[in-house]
């Protein structure tokens, strides 16, 4: 049997009604290839949404943005429990997996200095 690697529907952000109420309720860290929306959760789970606009690049740049952002976001480690809704800016298409990981966890380390 082949151990299954993927990243599981329980945690995505898949309709548009979480993603607006994100957008409307919750706290914003920016980077400078990504905005980060959060909405911090109190049953200890967290989800991810992943936005990638044409404004990144073609379709083959854009799902090779969102395979990165998952995959990041299926190997972090400290995550804080919340909501999540990464939008891809202009540039992160020219990113390597570094590069997203960097990023992005240091967008993590700024919502948990956050205060609630």
């Amino acid at each position: 049997m082949t151990a299954r690697f993927g990243f599981p529907s329980t945690l995505r952000l898949r309709k548009r009604a979480e993603f607006l109420l994100l957008s409307h309720e919750g706290s914003k860290v920016h980077q400078s290839h990504f905005l980060l929306i959060y909405r911090h959760r109190s049953d200890g789970c967290f989800r991810f949404g992943i936005t990638v606009s044409r404004k990144v690049g073609d379709s083959v740049t854009r799902n090779r943005v969102k395979r990165l952002v998952r995959e990041v976001c299926r190997h972090a480690a400290s995550v804080p429990p919340a909501d999540y809704s990464i939008i891809a800016r202009k540039g992160a298409g020219l990113l390597g997996v570094d590069a997203v990981r960097v990023e992005l966890e240091k967008a993590f380390r700024q919502v948990v200095s956050k205060p609630r």
